[in-house]
């Protein structure tokens, strides 16, 4: 059995830049007066992406804890770039470091594991103890699908804080009426587009 992770070291970059935020919501490059919203929202939005898939975005170090050894056959975080350090207690109760010719990190794709080499063997440890991974998490290259449903998410949080999305209807005298989608089916539209465009990166919890 896995744990919730913890992640040990943050990440230091986000997935998308305020540059192409302004390009999303055709705000100009110059304008610096929504900035600070942006600032706020870009991670806002990558942390329900992450939320959502069940997935790390950009580069950051995770510890993550198990019950045996058996539990490597899938590493429930991803996508992993590389395993740090596996720690143990041994049968005296002293902490061990698993050298690293004991085994192997299969990090392709969003299903990773950590297998024996060939003619390894895993250590006994103690009972009831767990076992500590340290994984540092995230794509090297943000796929341009995500990109999208980020920006998406970005740009629908920045519409739906004016009031006139709350609007289904405006007259204007001598001119006519104009009528249209309420915030609800705007919202519901751009769900579902965000969700089509995460859905191949949807990291389905273990059982």
């Amino acid at each position: 059995m896995w744990y919730p992770g913890v992640i040990t070291v943050v990440p230091t970059a986000e997935p998308i830049t305020i540059a192409q935020v302004k390009l999303q919501c055709s705000i100009a490059t110059g304008d610096t007066s929504r900035d600070g919203i942006i600032n706020l929202l870009i991670p806002a939005a990558r942390q329900a992406v992450q939320t959502h898939c069940g997935i790390r975005l950009v580069e950051q170090t995770v510890k993550i804890l198990c019950d045996g050894f058996r539990d490597f056959e899938r590493v429930p975080e991803a996508p992993v770039k590389s395993i740090s350090a596996i720690t143990y207690i041994d049968t005296d109760g002293a902490s061990q470091t698993l050298p690293g010719t004991v085994y192997e990190a299969r990090i392709e794709g969003l299903a990773p594991s950590i297998a024996l080499k060939y003619n390894q063997r895993w250590p006994a440890i103690q009972p009831g103890s767990r076992i500590e991974v340290s994984a540092v998490c995230g794509f090297a290259a943000i796929p341009a699908d995500i990109v999208s449903a980020l920006l998406l998410s970005v740009s629908k949080l920045m519409a739906f804080s004016r009031s006139d999305m709350l609007k289904r209807r405006e007259v204007v005298e001598g001119v006519g009426e104009t009528q249209w989608g309420g915030a609800v089916e705007i919202s519901g539209a751009l769900d579902d587009t965000i969700c089509g465009l995460l859905e191949p990166y949807r990291n389905w919890p273990l059982a």
